[in-house]
């Protein structure tokens, strides 16, 4: 008879509850619908008489939905400027490494001053 135990560091024995955690002895313990609260360095430890045998794994469970602040505009040109001069402006954002973030422009008339836009590949920092 082998006994198979999940553990989560800092809390001990997981037991099956048959709602976010399941047991099956052909396949092992499931997990689903995976929380937040799963974060964790995982040990599952199956014994039989006198022979052990441990798994580890780290899971981290990311948030479906990130709250993403306004994007600021750094306008390096100042304020003002006139036809035929360069105007740069900055578009950034600052979000944690795990989140993903596309950044577009939308201007005015953009069939028009599409040829007069410089638009460079977007960077990561």
């Amino acid at each position: 008879n082998v006994s198979v135990e999940l553990k989560q560091q800092d809390k001990g024995v997981i037991n099956p509850d048959n709602k976010y955690i399941q047991f099956d002895p052909k396949k092992g313990f499931l997990i689903s619908p995976v929380l937040p609260e799963h974060t964790g360095l995982y040990t599952c430890e199956a014994r039989f008489e006198d022979k052990e045998s441990f798994y580890y794994t780290q899971i981290k469970v990311l948030p479906k939905n990130n709250y993403v602040p306004p994007p600021h505009i750094n306008k390096t040109s100042g304020e003002h400027s006139t036809v035929g001069q360069t105007l740069v402006l900055t578009c950034s954002i600052t979000v944690d490494w795990s989140i993903q973030v596309a950044l577009t422009w939308s201007v005015p008339n953009q069939a028009k001053n599409l040829m007069r836009m410089d638009q460079p590949e977007p960077v990561s920092r």
